[in-house]
């Protein structure tokens, strides 16, 4: 656990100093932002934005219905200790939200921080613990994880950098906790 956090908080060190680099996040993530144009799109990936926190403890349920009590902790340790540290780096770093071209037709918050993507952090996580305990379904897991990060960032709501961050978390965050299960 304290590498995880010796490797954001030297990451987000690293980041902030290069102004070119931040100027090279906000353009990319601008260019992949949701324009309006394609109301289909921009509702599923408002609905994917919105409801993957739903998903993701729906998946936790369903999983673990067919599973030991012990996975069921294990996942839901994993995802309380996935926000528990995306909250602290958030408010450590606290990196403004990115300037929004794209209006959201559904309801959307921006009331935290910017700095990791909290949606992107919990989908990694619960797709790494998922993936460990039903590797059959890893495909879905991730490609779920992958969605879920991207809608953040068609939303307006995170940098890439925010999302890349957060699947990093996620992913160490369900590897240590499941390692830490297993002995």
């Amino acid at each position: 656990m304290n590498r995880l956090i010796i490797i954001l908080l030297t990451a987000s060190s690293a980041f902030s100093q290069f102004t070119d680099w931040r100027q090279l996040d906000r353009s990319i993530s601008l260019q992949y932002q949701g324009s309006n144009a394609y109301a289909s799109s921009d509702y599923f990936f408002e609905l994917v934005s919105l409801l993957s926190p739903a998903v993701e403890i729906g998946g936790l349920l369903a999983f673990s219905a067919d599973h030991q009590a012990g996975e069921f902790r294990t996942s839901a340790i994993t995802l309380l200790t996935a926000q528990t540290l995306t909250l602290g780096f958030k408010y450590f770093i606290n990196r403004e939200r990115p300037d929004r071209t794209y209006h959201p037709r559904l309801w959307n918050t921006r009331i935290t921080p910017s700095f990791p993507s909290g949606h992107t952090t919990s989908s990694a996580a619960w797709a790494t613990i998922m993936s460990l305990q039903n590797p059959e379904y890893t495909s879905a897991f991730w490609g779920f994880a992958l969605l879920s990060g991207y809608s953040q960032i068609y939303t307006g709501n995170h940098y890439i950098s925010d999302v890349l961050a957060g699947l990093l978390v996620g992913c160490l965050t369900g590897y240590l906790v499941n390692e830490t299960a297993l002995n």
